[in-house]
């Protein structure tokens, strides 16, 4: 198991990083100060990898990361609106067909039916 770095290490890595210092410059700056710490090291410490684990081995809670929210590109209210329009009838056209009229995949009108509209789907039995 590779050896702890001190809290100060992180702290001193975390200040030059705010400073704007490069990943070699902050090796170099605590070089000076007698700290040997690899570059990949350094990036690590930016990044927060290896946090929670570091927090678990305390004793603390993880700490929560924060995730980036996604843009939805296709899944537009817009669209959204003409899937619930199209699947309000009584015998509404099937998955396939509405995303061949709309112009999107399947998967897509899926995704719509079940995760925003929170509607079940039927096997669609064909009529003679």
């Amino acid at each position: 198991m590779p050896k702890r770095l001190a809290p100060e290490v992180d702290l001193a890595v975390i200040k030059f990083a705010r400073e704007g210092l490069s990943q070699r410059s902050i090796v170099k700056e605590l070089l000076k100060d007698g700290i040997t710490i690899s570059h990949k090291t350094v990036a690590n410490i930016i990044n927060s990898i290896g946090n929670r684990r570091n927090h678990k081995s305390v004793g603390l809670s993880s700490p929560k990361i924060e995730h980036k929210q996604h843009r939805r590109s296709i899944r537009t209210d817009k669209l959204i609106r003409q899937v619930d329009a199209l699947t309000r009838k009584e015998n509404p056209l099937s998955q396939n067909q509405i995303a061949k009229k709309l112009k999107v995949s399947q998967s897509t009108i899926n995704n719509i039916i079940h995760q925003d509209l929170g509607k079940k789907t039927k096997k669609k039995v064909q009529v003679l």
